[in-house]
């Protein structure tokens, strides 16, 4: 497990979710990164995770251009977490940057008083490959998944430290009756989740906020528009973690409407 912040100390952390970056909704898309930025600068916090889609595909020069000259406004250690629409070459090319730290495999990290558990988009060859799994169906890789992320969070060296989980994953999770995901592909259930015993779960690739289990936030798109759907209304989640473990989670909306 690495460990790139010291330990024993109050750590502030943001959770920002896709950003899907797209040079044909550039001017829309720079309200988005000044959003974050500007509440980055007034937190300051120790480090700022992306949730996975930070681009929208294969990017162009324009789209990485841009979302360098946000990532060089960011203090701190950046995280950056793959997502489906992510290339894991354009991802590689950011993190030559110092402070960008990017990850397209399960990984547990130590952040201070806490032990972060990263999980980019699963892709069913790393599942096959991690789990030992007899059959490739996505029911059966999905169970994998959850196999693979109990034994990251069971297997710490610090056990007794806070967990945070933050990933990139299709949930298969009931809400107010209804599912809220019905595509298909390898998802992770709410009670795999659960039982990790996460201090919080943080989750992009679901554009629509929400919560779940015992500790499950979806973050939501990032977007000051989700898909020309203006009603949207973008969050960023804040996660202050005490020295002695205490934790809480705040939603932070932009103050200023799009168009404004």
């Amino acid at each position: 497990m690495e460990e790139p912040v010291p330990y024993g100390r109050t750590e502030r952390l943001l959770f920002v979710g896709d950003i899907h970056a797209t040079e044909a909704a550039a001017e829309e898309l720079r309200q988005t990164l000044n959003f974050i930025s500007t509440l980055a600068w007034e937190r300051k916090p120790s480090g700022v995770i992306l949730l996975g889609d930070v681009f929208d595909g294969p990017s162009t020069p324009a789209e990485r251009l841009l979302i360098s000259e946000f990532l060089r406004t960011i203090s701190g250690l950046i995280i950056i977490i793959k997502g489906d629409h992510d290339v894991e070459a354009d991802l590689d090319a950011l993190s030559c940057y110092p402070r960008i730290r990017v990850f397209s495999v399960p990984r547990v990290i130590g952040f201070g008083p806490v032990d972060l558990l990263l999980v980019p988009w699963p892709t069913k060859e790393h599942l096959i490959a991690q789990s030992g799994a007899l059959e490739s169906g996505d029911i059966e890789l999905g169970k994998g998944l959850g196999t693979i992320l109990y034994g990251m969070a069971t297997t710490r060296e610090r056990p007794e430290r806070p967990l945070v989980v933050a990933g990139h994953l299709e949930l298969d999770v009931m809400q107010s009756g209804d599912r809220l995901l019905t595509s298909g592909g390898v998802k992770v259930t709410e009670w795999d989740l659960d039982q990790l015993g996460a201090t919080a779960v943080f989750l992009g690739h679901i554009h629509t906020a929400g919560t779940f289990g015992k500790s499950g936030h979806i973050v939501g798109s990032a977007r000051m528009t989700d898909h020309g759907n203006e009603t949207h209304q973008p969050r960023v989640l804040v996660l202050t973690v005490s020295a002695d473990g205490e934790s809480t989670v705040e939603s932070i909306y932009p103050y200023l409407a799009l168009g404004n």
